[in-house]
């Protein structure tokens, strides 16, 4: 489905007028989209796809695949703390933290790549399309919520050109890109070469005990060469460098703390320098001491080559990405402990390898089929370093020392490495098979087999006070650490034409990922919490698409269920949890975890776009999605009256709440709406845009918060030539300037505190859990303010 009109694929993204010249302006544009492995018209395509072209892009200035959301209702995309990207369909989530196979994949020129790289930067691109429900049949990876793909812009073959573009914000906003295209042998062998320099505040916020700002910048050059030595033969290379350097504080909503941590026992409560000032969500402030900092350097390498042998086209698609991630990040991201940073380091140096190699059919009458075989392989190699230094009081009660932020604790030192060595390997093989029956009625059925093995080892060193407490200890048994795995997955739909112009379909979906083991684990857990259980879910959906009106007006409409078993969760928050270095039950650690439930999603997606005059267009996009647990027992936090945290379940570490809420804490209602409006003046065309989303409030019982309504409009105003070479634009986004939160952690960041106590006999000593250092602060995420700016773009 999709909001807007689409180009064809080697379309330059300038602003384009609302219909196709071709048909006098009276017709909606047909949109071309691959979501079957071959290029076909949307309203033939039986499953729900949203397609955003490169005039979607440049009509809405949307400059990074988190801007897509606006025309994609019920996709979100977010980096809340900037290390990764979290990518929610459905209502179906995804945190790359998991480990686990990505429940929306990224595809960029039909190749796997990880989102990090996919969401940093968007530019000269043909189109991004958005296949909704599992994706278990014509992809390399099977997965569950759908996939997001990226296409970018070919060479022509036989045509000097290129475009450039600038926009400029008052946000500090800064992005110029553009592209150049040269045929060296006309259409046998070309060239395109396309580059960006992109700056942005990211999530606007500035941290007031520093005085700096989130800030981020993008650097990135491609080229693209094409070589036909035949009219059936075609060979496209693509090689990307991109390099990004990011800071990214997280905003804080709350009135801070200036008192330390008490409780029975505790001597008199003592005063700590305030940590913070008063902060709502509009006022987008930072407190933690540290500097977030994120570096992360891109090659990347696709080819596409095929062969029209006749009644079938044999394809191969290959690609190679490297990459070098570094990241420094304050996890006293509350400033729990003013003047004390807790300071992440994280280096990741990983590769991701795939091949696909197809066969298809071109166009038989009655039967067409495609087969295929695929490899894909990722090393993740991280090492992670971190203090978990302890805060002990009990044991040496003293006066509280001039100018010291903790009296009567005693900081005991705990440093702790990981070292991740990953790697995963997926090799299938899969069949598909389309039959047309008669001129209305057509059946398509296939299968993948799949084959996977990963290790997933850490090895923990963990030394305090000169004494190393673990060495380089496996933090998994082999059986978890190195896996092997055999599935099936694949889907079935039935289409049926009623009308010319109208469709029906039913389709039936299988998806299946395997159950990672939590390998960035920073202490010695029970195995319940690290190694997942493996996932499945079965999807069903009806749709209907058509077009009315002698094509001015288009409609799509689909209905869905989708039952998962052991869905692969993960906890929003850090949950206290206890490896028995302290004693049963003594919390000492924070961390998020991996978790199991059956989860039941069902929606419905529908899509009208309209010409309402030759001059005037509109468009609406819906998405309702229930999607919820089924009697899930999630890990939680739970405190006694002292605030001192407890755990339920001592023996296997954590606390569990039972659990039958939403799985990703959003709205289930989304919707985006937009229309476009011009007319000539002599030899210019001036217009009017508007982009207007949507979503209700709801209450989070996870994150205990009431989420407000959240109403944002984006317009655009500006002038173009009648050719569409040139366009300048003036925008308004967050026109009305809402300010709402859309992400919140459920309780106010801390830090653990332990209590020591002298005992008679032996062992002579034990340690309890004291009440947590209470930051007065919680972590939350908001809409960005208001941003004005303007666009100028030229083709050549």
């Amino acid at each position: 489905m999709s909001l807007c009109l689409a180009t064809t694929a080697r379309a330059q993204p300038v602003a384009a007028s609302g219909a196709s010249d071709s048909q006098g302006a009276t017709e909606l544009e047909e949109i071309i989209v691959t979501a079957t492995r071959h290029s076909q018209a949307l309203k033939d395509v039986p499953m729900a796809v949203d397609a955003v072209s490169s005039a979607d892009m440049a009509k809405y200035n949307i400059l990074a695949v988190q801007d897509v959301q606006q025309l994609t209702p019920g996709l979100e995309i977010a980096n809340t703390t900037g290390r990764n990207q979290a990518a929610t369909l459905r209502g179906i989530p995804f945190d790359p933290d998991t480990g686990s196979a990505p429940a929306v994949d990224v595809y960029f020129n039909e190749i796997n790549i990880d989102a990090q790289t996919a969401f940093t930067s968007l530019y000269d691109v043909s189109q991004v399309e958005v296949l909704r429900g599992p994706q278990g049949l014509l992809r390399g990876r099977t997965a569950p919520a759908g996939a997001i793909t990226i296409t970018t812009r070919k060479p022509d073959m036989d045509k000097v050109g290129g475009y450039a573009q600038m926009t400029v914000s008052d946000r500090g906003g800064r992005n110029v890109q553009g592209a150049i295209n040269a045929p060296i042998v006309d259409n046998v062998l070309a060239v395109r070469v396309a580059g960006v320099l992109d700056g942005n505040r990211i999530n606007d916020v500035r941290n007031v005990n520093n005085g700096e700002r989130s800030h981020g910048r993008t650097g990135s050059v491609r080229a693209t060469v094409e070589y036909d030595p035949t009219p059936d033969l075609q060979f496209v290379v693509t090689d990307q460098y991109m390099k990004s350097r990011n800071v990214q504080f997280q905003q804080v909503a709350g009135n801070g703390n200036s008192i330390l941590a008490s409780g029975p026992g505790f001597p008199p409560t003592v005063k700590l320098a305030a940590n913070g000032p008063v902060a709502g969500a509009d006022d987008y402030i930072a407190v933690a001491d540290g500097i977030p900092q994120f570096v992360s350097e891109t090659n990347l390498i696709t080819f596409e080559g095929s062969w029209d042998l006749g009644p079938a086209t044999l394809v191969l698609n290959a690609g190679d990405q490297q990459a070098v991630l570094n990241q420094l990040v304050d996890l006293d991201v509350g400033n729990s402990l003013p003047g004390y940073q807790q300071l992440q380091k994280n280096h990741i140096s990983y590769y991701i390898r795939s091949a696909e190699l197809r066969l298809q059919s071109n166009g038989q009458n009655f039967w067409n089929y495609l087969v295929g075989v695929s490899y894909y392989s990722e090393g993740t190699p991280t090492t992670t370093t971190q203090p978990n230094d302890q805060f002990l009081t009990g044991l040496y009660p003293s006066p509280p020392q001039p100018g010291s932020f903790y009296p009567f604790y005693n900081v005991i030192p705990v440093n702790v490495r990981i070292t991740v060595p990953g790697t995963t390997y997926v090799s299938s093989l899969y069949a598909s098979n389309s039959f047309q029956f008669t001129d209305q009625l057509g059946l398509q059925v296939g299968a993948r087999y799949t084959h996977s093995r990963s290790q997933q080892q850490s090895f923990l060193t963990v030394s305090s006070a000169g004494t190393t407490v673990y060495d380089n200890f496996g933090t998994l048994p082999n059986s978890a650490a190195y896996r092997s795995q055999d599935y099936v997955t694949g889907g079935a739909n039935l289409t049926y034409k009623l009308t010319d112009d109208i469709s029906t379909y039913i389709s039936y979906g299988r998806s299946y990922r395997v159950g990672p083991a939590s390998v960035g684990v920073t202490a010695q857990l029970n195995s319940a919490l690290i190694v997942a259980k493996n996932e499945s879910s079965n999807s069903y959906e009806l749709g209907l698409k058509g077009s009315f009106l002698g094509n001015r007006l288009s409609a799509n409409v689909d209905v869905f269920h989708q039952d998962f078993t052991n869905y692969i969760g993960r906890t929003t928050d850090t949950i206290n949890a206890s490896d028995g270095l302290y004693g049963p039950g003594i919390v000492d650690s924070t961390l998020q975890l991996n978790w199991n439930g059956n989860v039941s999603s069902t929606g419905i997606e529908a899509q009208l776009r309209g010409q309402i005059l030759d001059n005037w267009t509109a468009g609406a996009n819906v998405s309702y999605v229930d999607a919820h647990y089924e009697n899930g027992q999630m890990p939680c936090n739970i405190f006694d009256a002292n605030g001192t945290p407890i755990l339920n379940t001592p023996t296997v570490g954590v606390s569990y709440c039972p659990y039958n809420g939403r799985i990703a804490q959003t709205s289930k209602f989304h919707l985006s709406a937009n229309t476009e409006y011009d007319f000539d003046v002599g030899a210019v065309q001036p217009f009017i845009r508007a982009l207007v989303t949507y979503q209700p409030g709801f209450y989070s019982s996870v994150d205990h918060y009431q989420f407000n309504d959240i109403t944002e409009m984006n317009l655009y105003v500006g002038v173009r030539g009648k050719d569409d070479r040139w366009s300048l634009t003036l925008f308004a986004k967050n026109l009305f300037d809402t300010r709402e939160i859309t992400a919140i952690n459920s309780a106010n960041a801390s830090y653990p505190s332990v209590v020591g106590t002298y005992l008679a006999t032996p062992p002579y000593f034990a340690e309890t859990a004291g009440p947590a250092f209470n930051s007065g602060y919680r972590l939350v995420s908001t809409t960005r303010p208001r941003e004005l700016g303007m666009t100028l773009s030229y083709e050549f």
